[in-house]
């Protein structure tokens, strides 16, 4: 029983991790409880056996893949494995355990998803987890059916064309694609080709993409009919006790106790005011997200365009993909078809020489025949092998250039919507503005036309006032309103103004914030198409139609 290559966790102390698991200075300690992470004792790993880091996985999966973040752990196979056969190691992956011991000797599903997902880095033998896999501020359930934070999802599509060498016997094929990773994303048994028969030098497919499309649905209370969906039965999942049910229960006596302390009068105006004043400022300045930019007509016709000139490009490598497939198998069939009848004339003049002649006095000739045909098909197997490699060739670099076409039209693409996604929201913001200044004027012209009818309606008051006699008394008295009115005028026009700058710095606070937020966007999103083109420019390697 071997080690599979490590899925490691390589970090900032990735040189002192190494020298550690290569000197065997890693700690290996019995498991207690998933706080054994509190005690920040790092060096310490914990060896599980499959049923055993099931039920984990089953009653603790959040918890396990926390442990993982700044410990390691083993997984081996349980006892019953007595035919050397492999379990899934993919759950186990998906938590972020370091080591899966598998049988090297079985070449089962477990050993081919351990070679294809190794084969990802070179075969060097080390994966860096995912981001929210190694974050201490990040949350990961591999159980969940809803997005992963910062991840974008896709669609994987896959297209079979044919298959070269698979048999030199007539014999019927078809191929079967299947995908594996998270459970919500493992699609089995689903998609296949159709069978073609008496072929098995260059069976010929060219099915449509199979389009593997992740899928959304609930929480994590089917985790057991998640791992049957992977293969793994009920059986081999061992009982693990929940760690969080006395804390549930002290969660819940705690709230029972807690009590609740009524306002006072005072308070609830003031809350009232306040929620009043809110209501206020937000029917004044109409706060605009994201997706409200994105649902604008510009933005929308953006993105058509976009994607048509993205549909566009792919028809036309799929054009030269066709192209080029079928060149190569035609180059191949006339290869194949001249080697055949060569080696059929050679047969039939020995025929012919058997007759004429009678077979006892053919022997050297049968010798010089077999001598031709066998070096016939020895320079048949080396011609093709070089075209082979020529083809692998030309359909690696043509590959390659077509996948960096599509990549610098996709980072153009992410240019053009954050670039016009600044405009949108410069161009709201700034009729934000406007609205916000014209409301503003129409509230100052409507104080001043109110203060000029109130002092209207005091003087004329005072002059219908008949208790009056004296003229003199009558000036002093307006005089004296004046006054009165001229300081009462201006302290309204004081807050009126200290208002609306309030109401101003808010819009403008709203203003930066929302900016902010747009710039945000725009780096997750320039960040995450690096982050696909940085996986695509790691992935890519000879190739060749298969």
């Amino acid at each position: 029983m071997l080690l599979s290559k490590a899925t490691y966790n390589w970090g900032k102390h990735k040189d002192i991790l190494l020298k550690e698991a290569n000197t065997g200075s890693a700690r290996n300690t019995k498991f207690q409880a998933f706080v054994q992470i509190k005690r920040n004792i790092h060096h310490n790993m914990s060896s599980f056996n499959e049923s055993v880091g099931l039920g984990y996985l089953k009653t603790n999966a959040i918890e396990f893949v926390n442990y993982n973040k700044r410990q390691m752990s083993r997984i081996y196979p349980k006892g019953g494995r007595v035919d050397s056969s492999n379990y899934m190691p993919q759950i186990f992956w998906n938590a972020g355990c370091q080591m899966v011991s598998l049988n090297f000797q079985t070449p089962d599903l477990g050993m081919q998803l351990n070679q294809g997902k190794f084969e990802y880095n070179g075969a060097c033998g080390y994966l860096l987890k995912p981001d929210f896999m190694r974050r201490a501020d990040r949350m990961f359930d591999p159980f969940s059916e809803t997005p992963v934070d910062g991840v974008i999802a896709a669609t994987c599509s896959v297209q079979v064309f044919s298959g070269q060498f698979l048999s030199d016997k007539k014999i019927g094929t078809y191929v079967e694609v299947d995908m594996y990773g998270l459970p919500t994303d493992t699609i089995r048994k689903e998609f296949r080709t159709r069978m073609v028969m008496n072929n098995g030098l260059n069976p010929y497919y060219n099915e449509e993409p199979f389009v593997f499309r992740k899928k959304f649905l609930t929480i994590a209370e089917k985790r057991a009919d998640q791992m049957r969906a992977l293969g793994i039965e009920t059986s081999d999942i061992a009982d693990i006790p929940n760690e969080n049910c006395k804390s549930d229960k002290k969660g819940k006596v705690s709230q029972v106790k807690t009590n609740v302390t009524p306002q006072s009068s005072s308070e609830m105006n003031a809350t009232q005011n306040n929620v009043s004043e809110s209501k206020h400022n937000s029917a004044i300045v109409n706060h605009v997200n994201i997706e409200d930019l994105k649902q604008m007509k510009t933005f929308i016709k953006l993105m058509k365009k976009q994607q048509k000139e993205l549909n566009t490009l792919k028809k036309r490598h799929a054009k030269e993909h066709n192209a080029m497939q079928k060149s190569h198998c035609t180059q191949v069939d006339k290869m194949v078809a001249q080697h055949d009848k060569e080696k059929f004339t050679l047969e039939k003049l020995l025929e012919k020489a058997i007759k004429k002649r009678g077979e006892n006095n053919c022997s050297e000739l049968k010798k010089e025949t077999a001598i031709k045909v066998e070096m016939l098909t020895t320079d048949h197997k080396e011609k093709v092998k070089d075209i082979v490699a020529q083809h692998t060739k030309e359909w690696s670099e043509m590959i390659n250039c077509h996948s960096t076409e599509e990549q610098e039209m996709k980072d153009a693409h992410v240019t053009q919507q954050c670039e016009l996604l600044r405009k949108l929201l410069a161009s709201v913001q700034e009729q934000q503005t406007l609205q916000l200044k014209l409301i503003h004027e129409r509230q100052s012209k409507e104080m001043k036309a109110n203060q000029a009818k109130t002092s209207m309606e005091n003087s004329k008051a005072i002059s219908q006032d008949k208790s009056i006699k004296n003229k003199a008394e009558r000036e002093r008295r307006v005089r004296e309103l004046n006054s009165s009115n001229t300081k009462k005028f201006l302290e309204e026009r004081k807050r009126l103004a200290m208002k609306q700058a309030k109401e101003l710095e808010q819009l403008q606070k709203s203003q930066r914030e929302q900016l902010d937020k747009l710039e945000k966007f725009n780096e997750q999103a320039k960040d995450m198409q690096k982050m696909v083109k940085l996986e695509e420019d790691m992935d890519r390697r000879p190739a060749t139609v298969v």
